[in-house]
Order: C-alpha cells, then structure tokens, then sequence
C-alpha cells in the first residue's frame, strides 16, 4: 500500500529553539551535548539525562538513525492515504519522532535504516523528516 507524503505540520519558534530551527533551515539537525559528561540528547532537553547538568550546547548530528517504532495514521475513507510517523534511535544515541517519508508501507521495519531530511509547512518552520535509505 502507497503512503502519501503529507506536508508537515506548522510550527513556530521561541527563543529556546531558534538555534535548532536556524540549523534546519539549513539543513542540519541539532542535538544537545552535555558539556560536563558529553552525553547526547534531543533537541528539546533543559537538563542532561545522564549527570543532571544543565551545561547543554548545541551540536551537529549526523541525522543518520534506524527506526525504533512506528506506526501508520489511518484517515476517514476518502480523505487522503494513511500517514507513516516513527520513534527514530539517532547514531548518536538520542530518540526523535517525527514523519516517515518511504515508497510503500509495506517497506516499513523497525531497525530500517533511516536520514533526516528536512520539510517546512507554508510559513512555518523547517522541520526534521525521516527517510528510508532502502
């Protein structure tokens, strides 16, 4: 079964995210490094995980991951195809969700090799989509 490729959605900026949507527009995913222990984390963290600490600094991912979970939304009949969305485990560690961009539904797995790649809505803010690299 097709998937459809449903633009994102809106989103907007507050001054603890500008730095995150800056890198995404252009193109770049951000992620959160602990300065005291170097432990990654997701972009929206205020405290390390690992330590506690809250010396956090923006960094580059590699925006390579595999899925770790997903599943499919399904909308009424006749109003458009079904809607893949996942849990990605970045190559660094931290754990993202967002849309899944692939041919066919059938081609989804968890442990499927993913990319990030990045989609904005009309006016909004570039936002992270993962992609099958099959």
């Amino acid at each position: 079964m097709q998937c459809m490729q449903m633009p994102v959605l809106r989103l907007e900026r507050d001054h603890a995210s500008s730095p995150f949507f800056d890198a995404t527009a252009r193109g770049v995913l951000l992620l959160k490094r602990c300065a005291d222990c170097h432990h990654w984390s997701a972009p929206e963290v205020t405290a390390c995980p690992r330590c506690g600490s809250t010396s956090l600094k923006w960094q580059e991912s590699k925006g390579s991951g595999v899925v770790a979970s997903w599943a499919v939304i399904h909308p009424k009949p006749g109003q458009g195809m079904p809607l893949p969305v996942c849990i990605v485990e970045l190559d660094e560690g931290p754990w993202m969700r967002g849309q899944l961009r692939v041919e066919n539904l059938e081609s989804i797995h968890t442990r499927m090799k993913v990319i990030t790649q990045f989609d904005a809505a009309d006016g909004g803010e570039w936002i992270p989509v993962f992609v099958s690299l099959m």
